[in-house]
C-alpha cells in the first residue's frame, strides 16, 4: 500500500456494506503489519513486557492466596465453608488478573500502538500529521496517549458497573447484561482503534463521539471483528496492538473519502 493506494471498499457510511467494510478493515491491519516485518517488534515488545509482568503477578498471587484467604475469611470453619471461601478468593483473583491484564496491557502497549498508528498515517494519507521531533515533544505525546487510554478505560469501567444491576433480574437479566456488555465492548474496541489518530489531532471528546456516531456502521463492524478475535484464548495480547493499525487504516480511509 502506498499513500495513494487504499484497499477498495464500499464508500457507504451506513448499512450492511459499511458494517462489512469495517469488519474487513481488521484484516487489512493484520496484512499491513505482516507485509512490513520491521513493524513486528512493536507488536511483540508490549506483549512480552505484559506477559513477564503478569507471570510474576500470577506467581505472587498463588503464593499469597492462603494469606489473602485468612485475611478475608478469618473465621472460616468446616469443610464446606472453607471450600466456598477458597473458590471465592480464586474467582476474585481471576477477575483481578483479567481486568489487570487488559488495563495494564493497554497502558504498556499505548506508546507502541501510537507509533504503529503513525506509520499507517505516513503511508496512507497524502497529507499525514507529521510527528514532531525532540524529547520534550515525544514525552508530551506519550503522556497525551496515556491520558486518553485512561479516559477510555474509566468510561468502560463506568458503563460496566452501570450494567451490573441487570443481573438482579432472574434469567432475563443475565441475557440483557450479556447483550449490553457485548455492545459496550464493540464500541470500546472501535473507539480504541481509531482514537490514536483522533488523539494525535487533539480532538475533544465531543468531536470524537460525533465522528464515531457519523460512521456508526463501519465502526461497529470494526469493533465486532476486534471483539471476536480478542475473545479467542491466548490471542488477546497479540491482537491488542493490531487494533491501532486497523483502526488507523479505517480512519485514514474515511478521511480520504471526506476530502
Amino acid at each position: 500500500m502506498s499513500s495513494n493506494q487504499l484497499p477498495g471498499r464500499s464508500r457507504s457510511s451506513s448499512g450492511t456494506g459499511a458494517f462489512v467494510d469495517g469488519f474487513r478493515t481488521f484484516f487489512d491491519g493484520l496484512q499491513f503489519v505482516l507485509s512490513r516485518p520491521r513493524l513486528l517488534p512493536h507488536v511483540v515488545a508490549p506483549c512480552l513486557l505484559t506477559l513477564a509482568l503478569f507471570s510474576a503477578a500470577t506467581v505472587f498471587a498463588f503464593y499469597f492466596t492462603g494469606d489473602l484467604h485468612a485475611w478475608l475469611f478469618p473465621e472460616a470453619a468446616g469443610w464446606l465453608w472453607t471450600t466456598v471461601s477458597y473458590v471465592a478468593v480464586a474467582v476474585l483473583l481471576l477477575v483481578a488478573w483479567v481486568f489487570g491484564l487488559a488495563t495494564i496491557g493497554s497502558m504498556i502497549a499505548s506508546p507502541f500502538n501510537d507509533y504503529l498508528s503513525q506509520r499507517v498515517e505516513l503511508e496512507l494519507l497524502s497529507d499525514p500529521l507529521q510527528p514532531s521531533g525532540g524529547v520534550a515533544r515525544l514525552t508530551q505525546d506519550i503522556a497525551h496517549t496515556l491520558k486518553h487510554e485512561s479516559i477510555r478505560l474509566a468510561i468502560y469501567v463506568g458503563l460496566f458497573v452501570a450494567c451490573l444491576p441487570l443481573l438482579i433480574v432472574p434469567v432475563a437479566g443475565a441475557v440483557l447484561f450479556s447483550i449490553a456488555l457485548g455492545y459496550i465492548n464493540i464500541r470500546y474496541f472501535a473507539w480504541n482503534g481509531l482514537d490514536y489518530c483522533m488523539g494525535r489531532r487533539h480532538w475533544r471528546f465531543r468531536r470524537k463521539m460525533a465522528f464515531l456516531r457519523r460512521h456508526r456502521s463501519r465502526t461497529l463492524g470494526y469493533g465486532t471483528a476486534s471483539l471476536l478475535f480478542l475473545s479467542i484464548p491466548l490471542t488477546m495480547l497479540f491482537v491488542l496492538p493490531l487494533l491501532s493499525v486497523g483502526g488507523s487504516i479505517l480512519f485514514c480511509r474515511i478521511v480520504r473519502e471526506e476530502e
